[in-house]
């Protein structure tokens, strides 16, 4: 999940939306359980008030802030992650840097704050813009400081300065952190349309196409079927 859980294992956004749907749906049926057990006779607040067949938007902001996993923060877009949520995400962060570290892939964790440069394009067809940080107290900054939106530019820069030959491949990094995200037209939903996110990104380079074994995906989606109740991508 991701606040976006996304998970290395996960492929299109369309999984990785059917998978928060599933998780909400075993929420909401935990719940409702949970309300029906209760003693007296069940009031507005025991019942939710849409449902998911006409109103799936806000039928899934409703079971995820009721249902106990996020809550809505004073900024809009900005959502707080509850104990059940990131016991969710910790949950998976373990076991995938376990099955990563199995094939030799190494933790290493990238700036939050990235040189202002022109957005690159597929960053800027996808409607996600950098948030520029221009000021320290009262001082004006000299130049502009983004926030990244991903780790792609400064990963590239760094793996081409430690590669110096053949001898430094294969170089396996995986990266977990945060990025903030800021787009004018998002009607925001916690875990998919919200300005920080917590995710995952892996990147790795090789000598050769062949080097790049299977088994390194297969145990990826090992982890995401035993661990997201959803269908994972072959």
């Amino acid at each position: 999940m991701i606040s976006t859980l996304r998970v290395l294992t996960v492929g299109s956004k369309r999984e990785h939306i059917h998978g928060l749907l599933a998780c909400c749906c075993v929420a909401a049926k935990r719940w409702k359980a949970n309300s029906l057990a209760t003693e007296g006779s069940a009031g507005d607040k025991d019942v939710l008030r849409y449902g998911k067949e006409r109103t799936l938007r806000r039928w899934y902001r409703e079971v995820v802030e009721r249902g106990g996993l996020a809550k809505a923060h004073d900024l809009p877009g900005c959502f707080i992650m509850l104990p059940s949520s990131m016991y969710i995400w910790d949950t998976i962060r373990e076991r995938v840097t376990i099955e990563l570290g199995r094939v030799g892939v190494k933790p290493c964790y990238f700036p939050l704050f990235v040189p202002s440069r022109p957005v690159p394009s597929a960053v800027s067809s996808a409607g996600c813009l950098p948030g520029l940080v221009t000021k320290a107290g009262e001082s004006t900054l000299n130049e502009p400081v983004a926030l990244r939106v991903s780790s792609d530019e400064v990963a590239e820069a760094c793996l081409s300065e430690w590669i110096r030959s053949h001898r430094d491949l294969p170089l396996k990094l995986s990266h977990w952190g945060n990025s903030i995200r800021f787009n004018s037209r998002w009607r925001h939903l916690p875990f998919l349309k919200c300005r920080e996110v917590l995710q995952q990104e892996g990147y790795a380079a090789h000598k050769c196409l062949e080097e790049v074994s299977p088994k390194h995906r297969h145990r990826c989606q090992g982890a995401g079927r035993s661990l997201v109740p959803s269908p994972v991508p072959p």
